[in-house]
């Protein structure tokens, strides 16, 4: 388990100083936890925050690779916290307005 120790969490509308404890990729408890046998992150000075959502991006796969693609959208994303994103249906060609070309889209992916 994993114990990310003393950063500040927005919990239930509030900003505390809390720990996260986490087994595996899940988050299991948010609270005030003993160190035992758990690998340590230190967040002291940190604010700890879930990650944001970006609901309009224009990843321009496929067609205008020049400009954006998934791998360089999704990598400036993360790297500011955004963990989801919606990519708007006209940045590529074709043009995402049908089934078919959606699948051409998620194809590139």
């Amino acid at each position: 388990m994993k114990l990310i120790k003393n950063g500040m969490v927005f919990f239930e509308g509030r900003l505390n100083n809390q720990d996260i404890l986490i087994d595996g990729e899940k988050i299991v408890g948010i609270g005030k936890f003993s160190s035992d046998g758990k690998e340590i992150i230190d967040a002291t000075g940190l604010m700890i925050l879930p990650g944001g959502v970006d609901m309009h991006v224009h990843f321009n796969d496929p067609g205008y690779t020049h400009r954006e693609t998934f791998k360089t959208g999704s990598m400036g994303a993360v790297s500011s916290g955004i963990t989801t994103v919606v990519d708007m249906p006209c940045t590529s060609i074709p043009q995402v307005r049908d089934v078919k070309s959606l699948h051409e889209k998620l194809n590139v992916i």
